[in-house]
């Protein structure tokens, strides 16, 4: 292969590499919003706040994906940044063959690398945190739940079967007396 045919490979790969963190990233902050939708309706028609135990985690969890989404939105304004930093750099200081301007841009891109990588594992760690959090509240107070149905549920019924016979009296023929969940 040639420089300039390497060099596009390089580049058809750098793109779809780049498609697909994008994609990604966009898919992580349909889920995070879809989860932070999911647990405020659910808590909304299922639990009372005021009567549902371990908040803490409910808070838990809508703090991790606000912050799983916040990051979202800030690795978008860093690749903004950093894209921008390069270019300007490529425009106004790079020069053909010249060693010391590439090991700056190559320190440039690591830099923006480094920290978009930090970026996106917080937002990874903060949905894993988030879903987490959401599962053990929720298995907590539907246990809670239920329970509290089976005891309010319950009632007791008594049957009494009569039998008329034809000068109308009445005689008690059964009798039953049942629980019902």
């Amino acid at each position: 292969m040639t420089k300039e045919e390497i060099n596009d490979y390089r580049k058809n790969i750098d793109d779809q590499i780049k498609e697909k963190v994008s994609e990604i990233e966009t898919n992580i902050s349909y889920i995070t919003i879809a989860c932070l939708g999911f647990i405020l309706t659910i808590n909304e028609k299922f639990f009372q706040l005021v009567e549902s135990k371990l908040i803490l985690f409910l808070i838990l969890s809508i703090l991790s994906f606000v912050i799983c989404f916040m990051s979202f939105l800030f690795s978008k304004h860093l690749i903004t940044k950093y894209n921008r930093e390069l270019l300007d750099f490529i425009d106004t200081e790079l020069e053909e063959n010249s060693q010391t301007k590439d090991e700056k841009l190559i320190r440039i891109w690591e830099k923006a690398d480094k920290c978009l990588t930090r970026n996106k594992n917080i937002m990874y760690i903060a949905l894993v945190l988030g879903i987490i959090f959401e599962i053990i509240y929720f298995s907590y107070n539907i246990k809670i739940k239920k329970a509290d149905t089976n005891i309010n549920n319950e009632k007791n019924i008594s049957v009494k079967i009569y039998i008329v016979d034809s000068s109308k009296t009445e005689i008690l023929y059964k009798e039953f007396n049942d629980t019902i969940k």
